[in-house]
C-alpha cells in the first residue's frame, strides 16, 4: 500500500523519531552515530516544518560538539550532511544552525585530511551562507574562507568544485563579504581553477572525463562573477590575475554551455564598473568574443548527456565491533528511519562514504542552459556597457558586427514565424542598441542602415501585451525602446531611413524625425547636397501631409477631393495616441500645431514654388486652375456665337425694315 511521504514524516515524528535517533547520536559505536547522523539529515532534508522540529528537539547543539570532538570521517561527512540539510530551508534555521556552534565545527571539518569530510564541510558553508549577509560574514569571521581557499589546491576535482561554490555563496551577498574573500587569496585560487579546471596543484586522483572539468570550471565562473560584481578594485584584482584572456577563450572555445554562460556573465560583470576595465576587455578580444557568441549559439547542438558518476566505494564491514548485537539492532533501526526518509528522494539509505553524492546543490553552481533567448543576454548587456562609455569604444562594437548581432537577438525566434524570445532579453537588447547609437551619426547610421530603427518602432506600435504581435511587449518594453529611439533619432543623419519611419510613426516619433530632418536641412550645418537629397527622395512631399493645414486645403476643393486624398494615404496612416494610451490610425494632419511648425521650419529652406508644388492639393490646385481656363474658353466662344447670332439678326432687321421703305 502507498503512503504519501507526509504521512510516513508525520508519523515518525508521533513516535518521536528525533527522540530515538538523539539517543543514538550519543551511542559508543561510530557506526551507530553515523547511521543515525544521516538518518536526521534525510529527515531534515524533507521539509521546513521536520527541520524546525529537529532544531527544537536540540540535535544540532549535541551534533555540532560531537564533530568539534570527533576526527572519523564517516561521522564528520554524516553531521556535514545534517547541517546542509537543516540550512537548505530558511534564514532561520540556518541562524538556528550557527548559534548551535555550526562554525567551529565546519572548520574543524576543513582542517581534515580526508577530503570526503572537507567536501561535505563545504557544501555545508554553502548552504549556511546563501541566504542572509550576516550569516555569510559570521562564518568568514569564523575562519572558513582560508581553509576554502586551500581546498581550491587540492588534486580532487569534486572536492574543488565544492569549495568554489562556497566561496561563491560567501561572497556574493555584499562587498565587506567579497573584500574579506580577496584579503585571503580567494580570487587569484579561483582564476588558477579556471586555468587547470579539474587538475589541482597535487595533480588528479583520477580520470577527468569532461564532464568533471566543466564541473569545476563552472563553479569557479560563477563563483568569481558573484564577488568581482560588488566593485571595480575587486574587478581589478581578477584582471591582475591574468583572468584575460583566459575566460573569453572559454566564451567560444569550450563545448560546455554552462561554461560559455558563466564566462560571459563574468566579463559583463567586470566591464560593467568602469571605462578602462571595459578599454581592457577590448583589448582582449572582448568585443569580437560576444560578437561570436551571439552569431554562434543559434548552431549550438545540445550537449551530450553527462556520464554518471561512478557508484561510491563503500567502506568493509567493520570486524571487532563492541556491543555485537546491541550494535547491529541500534543500527538497523537508525537504517529503517533513515530510508523512511529517503522514501521521498526515492532511493535507499546512503552509504556512510557517498554523502557527497546524495544531494548535490544545483543552486552552487552555474546550470547549463539551451543557448536561445536567454542564454544570449550576458552577451548582450556586455555589449552594451561597453558602448555606454566612449563613442571609440561603440564604434569598435559597430566595426566588430555588433548591430547586427544584436539585431539578430532583438529577433530571435520570429524569423520562422514563432514567438519571440523573453521580453527581458528584448528589453537589454533595446537598452544595448539604445548606447550604442546614441553617442553621434555614425552611430545612428549604423543602426539606420541595418534596419534597427524600424524594428525598435515596431515595439512602440505593437498592442501592450499582443501575442499576435511578433514585436509587441510590455509597456515597460515600449518604454524602454521609446527611449532608445529617442536617443537614436536626435543624432541620425540617414535620410531615407528617417522618411521610411514617417509612414507608421506614432506622434511622439513623427516630432523627433521632423526635429532631426529640421537639423539636417535646415540647421546651421545645413548643406545643399542635404537639400537635393531630401527633395529627390520624396521627403517634401510626404511630410507634406504632416502639416495640419493640408487637410484645409484640400477639403476647400470638396468633398470628393478630401475623400480621395484620404484613401491616398493607405491602411497605414500616421499612427496618433488615443486618450486610453493605445495606438490608433488616424487621419492625418489632425490638428498639432507643433507639427506644422516643424514642417515650416524645413519648408522655409525651399523656394515657395517648390513647397507648393510638393503640397497635396497642388495638383487639385492645377485641376481647379485648368477647369477654370477652360470653362473661360468655353464662355468667350458661347459669347462669341451669341453675339455672331445678335448681329445676323441685326443685319435681317435691317434688311426687312429697308425692303419696307
Amino acid at each position: 500500500m502507498y503512503l504519501h511521504p507526509t504521512l510516513i514524516f508525520q508519523s515518525l515524528l508521533d513516535e518521536d523519531a528525533f527522540g530515538a535517533l538523539k539517543v543514538l547520536l550519543n551511542d559508543r559505536v561510530p557506526t551507530v552515530q553515523q547511521t543515525a547522523a544521516l538518518a536526521v539529515g534525510r529527515m531534515a532534508s524533507f521539509s521546513v516544518e521536520v527541520a524546525e522540529e529537529l532544531v527544537r528537539c536540540g540535535i544540532l547543539e549535541q551534533l555540532c560538539v560531537a564533530m568539534c570532538a570527533s576526527t572519523l570521517s564517516g561521522q564528520l561527512k554524516a553531521g556535514c550532511f545534517v547541517l546542509k540539510a537543516v540550512s537548505r530551508h530558511t534564514p532561520q534555521l540556518c541562524a538556528a544552525a550557527l548559534d548551535a556552534g555550526a562554525c567551529p565545527a565546519l572548520v574543524h571539518c576543513l582542517s581534515q585530511v580526508d577530503a570526503g569530510v572537507r567536501e561535505g564541510a563545504a557544501q555545508a558553508v554553502g548552504g549556511l551562507a546563501q541566504h542572509v549577509a550576516d550569516q555569510a560574514r559570521s562564518l568568514i569571521a569564523g575562519g572558513c574562507a582560508p581553509p576554502l581557499v586551500e581546498a581550491l589546491r587540492e588534486p580532487e576535482p569534486s572536492l574543488r568544485r565544492a569549495a568554489a561554490a562556497a566561496l561563491g555563496e560567501l561572497g556574493k551577498h555584499d562587498e565587506d563579504c567579497a573584500g574579506a574573500l580577496a584579503s585571503v587569496g580567494c580570487i587569484p585560487a579561483l582564476v588558477a581553477v579556471l586555468r587547470s579546471g579539474g587538475a589541482g596543484g597535487g595533480g588528479s586522483v583520477g580520470p577527468l572525463t569532461p564532464d568533471v572539468i566543466n564541473r569545476v570550471v563552472r563553479a569557479g565562473l560563477s563563483s568569481l562573477a558573484s564577488i568581482v560584481k560588488h566593485s571595480p578594485p575587486l574587478a581589478e584584482a581578477a584582471v591582475e590575475s591574468l583572468l584575460f584572456p583566459l575566460v573569453l577563450q572559454c566564451m567560444v572555445t569550450e563545448s560546455d554551455e554552462g561554461v560559455r554562460r558563466g564566462a560571459a556573465v563574468l566579463v559583463r560583470e567586470v566591464v560593467r564598473h568602469s571605462e578602462q576595465l571595459a578599454g581592457l576587455v577590448v583589448e582582449s578580444g572582448g568585443i569580437g568574443t560576444c560578437v561570436q557568441y551571439l552569431a554562434g549559439v543559434a548552431s549550438l547542438t545540445a550537449p551530450p548527456p553527462t556520464q554518471p558518476c561512478a557508484p561510491a566505494q563503500t567502506a568493509p564491514p567493520s570486524t571487532g565491533v563492541r556491543g555485537g548485537g546491541a550494535t547491529g539492532s541500534s543500527v538497523g533501526s537508525a537504517v529503517i528511519l533513515g530510508r523512511a526518509a529517503a522514501a521521498h528522494h526515492g532511493g535507499g539509505a546512503p552509504s556512510s562514504l557517498s554523502i557527497a553524492a546524495l544531494d548535490q546543490d544545483s543552486s552552487l553552481e552555474a546550470s547549463a542552459t539551451s543557448f536561445r533567448g536567454a542564454a544570449r543576454l550576458p552577451a548582450i548587456m556586455t555589449l552594451g556597457f561597453i558602448s555606454a562609455y566612449s563613442s571609440t569604444l561603440a564604434l569598435r562594437v559597430i566595426e566588430a558586427g555588433g548591430v547586427q548581432a544584436l539585431k539578430d537577438a532583438l529577433l530571435d525566434g520570429t524569423e520562422l514565424g514563432g514567438k519571440p524570445c523573453e521580453e527581458h532579453v528584448r528589453a537589454a537588447v533595446v537598452w544595448s542598441l539604445g548606447q550604442l547609437g546614441k553617442h553621434g551619426a555614425a552611430h545612428a547610421r549604423a543602426l539606420a542602415q541595418s534596419d534597427v530603427l524600424r524594428h525598435l518602432m515596431g515595439l512602440l506600435t505593437g498592442t501592450p501585451g499582443d501575442t499576435d504581435d511578433i514585436l509587441g511587449g510590455s509597456e515597460d518594453l515600449r518604454d524602454k525602446a521609446r527611449k532608445a529611439l529617442a536617443c537614436v533619432l536626435a543624432v541620425c543623419d540617414h535620410i531615407p531611413a528617417l522618411l521610411a519611419l514617417l509612414p507608421s510613426a506614432p506622434l511622439g516619433v513623427a516630432k523627433q524625425v521632423l526635429r532631426t530632418l529640421g537639423t539636417i536641412i535646415g540647421g546651421e550645418g545645413g548643406s545643399a547636397t542635404a537639400r537635393g537629397a531630401f527633395l529627390n527622395c520624396g521627403g517634401l512631399k510626404l511630410i507634406q501631409k504632416l502639416d495640419p493645414t493640408a487637410r484645409a486645403e484640400v477639403a476647400s476643393h470638396g468633398n470628393l477631393a478630401l475623400r480621395n486624398y484620404t484613401q491616398s494615404l493607405g491602411p497605414t496612416a500616421f499612427l496618433l495616441p488615443c486618450a486610453s494610451g493605445a495606438m490608433s490610425s488616424v487621419a492625418v494632419g489632425g490638428g498639432d500645431e507643433e507639427l506644422g511648425d516643424l514642417v515650416g521650419i524645413i519648408n522655409s529652406r525651399y523656394p515657395a514654388d517648390v513647397v507648393a508644388y510638393s503640397r497635396p492639393a497642388y495638383g487639385l490646385q492645377l485641376v481647379t486652375a485648368a477647369n477654370s481656363r477652360a470653362t473661360a474658353v468655353l464662355q468667350a466662344e458661347k459669347n462669341s456665337r451669341i453675339a455672331a447670332r445678335e448681329q445676323m439678326i441685326a443685319a435681317e432687321e435691317e434688311q426687312k425694315h429697308q425692303y419696307t421703305v
